[in-house]
């Protein structure tokens, strides 16, 4: 009987110790995968710029991206610049993000940094920039105005407009 309660506690013992094996390989592979699909994202980005989607037409505002962090009041976003020439020069300017929106039912556009001046860039192939949008009370947002104003000899200014919903919903469908 001695002989029998010490098999089944090595068992229940045994059984323990695979299971937590099992898990920490789970929790490996699951580290793994999420690492793979980081570094396939990273690849399709790079060959995106070097590739080109816009025939390499020179300075471009490559993506914009917006995810909400804090329920209907904070959004991150972050816009990719690309210089779709690859030419050795900086390219340097300031970039410009609006919120285009209704405010007591009356249209109204709020700067992203609180100022006309816009943040800075300066690159060479591209730059990610990234901010937080806060909403204030009262404030809906329809659209997302991006300019991007590079200086230089030859200044250029690329804008485009984002619907504000799109942007999110493609950001929930990319993560999900």
């Amino acid at each position: 009987l001695e002989n029998l309660e010490f098999e089944k506690a090595k068992n229940k013992r045994d059984l323990q110790i695979k299971r937590q094996a099992y898990e920490e390989i789970a929790d490996t592979l699951a580290a793994t995968s999420r690492e793979i699909t980081s570094l396939k994202e990273n690849i399709r980005f790079y060959e995106s710029i070097i590739e080109g989607d816009d025939k390499k037409e020179g300075l471009q505002i490559k993506s914009v991206s917006l995810r909400e962090e804090i329920k209907g009041e904070q959004f991150r976003y972050e816009v990719v610049l690309v210089n779709g020439d690859y030419s050795k020069r900086m390219s340097k300017g300031k970039l410009v993000v609006e919120m285009e929106g209704t405010r007591d039912g009356k249209l109204a556009t709020i700067d992203a940094f609180n100022s006309n001046n816009g943040q800075a860039f300066s690159f060479k192939y591209f730059q990610r920039i990234g901010g937080t949008l806060t909403i204030p009370e009262g404030f809906v947002p329809k659209r997302l105005h991006i300019t991007a104003r590079f200086s230089g000899k030859k200044p250029v200014e690329k804008e485009k407009w984002y619907n504000w919903k799109i942007l999110l919903n493609k950001n929930i469908v990319q993560q999900g």
